[in-house]
């Protein structure tokens, strides 16, 4: 996994997460990124009306980019 410091504006995390169409999806993967960035500090970020299974793909196609 990239350093946090490796998670920026440009970086193909961020732009995955420009890529999904869904809000909700979108909305999910952009505070996970952030969460990453910020060192993994504090509880995961709330998956709202995502199912467990559609974060957790979200979470791995994430972290398979870095």
């Amino acid at each position: 996994m990239n350093s946090n410091l490796d998670i920026v504006i440009d970086s193909p995390q961020q732009k995955f997460v420009r890529s999904i169409r869904d809000p909700s999806r979108r909305k999910f993967a952009h505070e996970y990124i952030d969460w990453l960035a910020q060192g993994k500090c504090g509880a995961l970020p709330d998956r709202g009306r995502l199912s467990a299974e559609a974060a957790s793909l979200l979470v791995i196609s994430i972290e398979a980019i870095g």
